[in-house]
Parts: C-alpha cells; sequence; structure tokens
C-alpha cells in the first residue's frame, strides 16, 4: 500500500508527522507532495521533506491521500489544480481520502 500527504507552509504538524508515523508502523509505504522539491516548515517549526512534487503525482500510484489541516496550508492546498484534480481522481476511484482539521 502507498499513502500521499500533501503538505505545504504552515501545516498542522501533528497531522502530518502523526499519521506518516502510524501508517509506516503498519507497512504502508508514505510520501510528502508539495508544490515543488522545498522543505517545508509546519506551525511549530517541524520539517517536512517533500519526496515528489504535485505536478508529478498520479492516481493510480496511491492507495490513498492525506490532506492536513493548518489553516494557511489547506487554504493553499485547495488552489492548485493538481491537488484537486488528484483529490477528485481518488474520490472516483474509491480510494481513501483523508482530512483532518
Amino acid at each position: 500500500m502507498k499513502v500521499v500527504i500533501l503538505v505545504e507552509d504552515g501545516y498542522e504538524d501533528l497531522e502530518v508527522h502523526y499519521p506518516r508515523l502510524r501508517l509506516s508502523e503498519e507497512g504502508i509505504e508514505v510520501l510528502i507532495a508539495a508544490l515543488d522539491e522545498r522543505t517545508r516548515k509546519g506551525k511549530y517549526g517541524y520539517p517536512a521533506h517533500v519526496d515528489l512534487t504535485f505536478d508529478s503525482m498520479s492516481p493510480e500510484d496511491f492507495d490513498g491521500v492525506v490532506i492536513p489541516g493548518g489553516t494557511l496550508a489547506s487554504d493553499r492546498l485547495r488552489t492548485y489544480p493538481e491537488v484537486l484534480k488528484l483529490v477528485k481522481e481518488m474520490m472516483e476511484n474509491g480510494k481513501v481520502v483523508a482530512a483532518i482539521c
């Protein structure tokens, strides 16, 4: 299984790092995606190292997507066409879409 977590600066730190840890503990491959390859910083300064960019993602590559909260981060994420396309296609294909607030 493979899951992608979408991030942008100002993400809620625990809503990225805790799901990543717990999913990894269950043997699920977890990747972090962002608009570009620059490391993102959470609301409290924890870094999220980016594995892939939004424009390189394909819904077929993932079994699920996690959209963490963080006021500014989630507001930015909803403006990226690549993110909207990924989430829409994953929902249409019955894959897991998990949004945390």
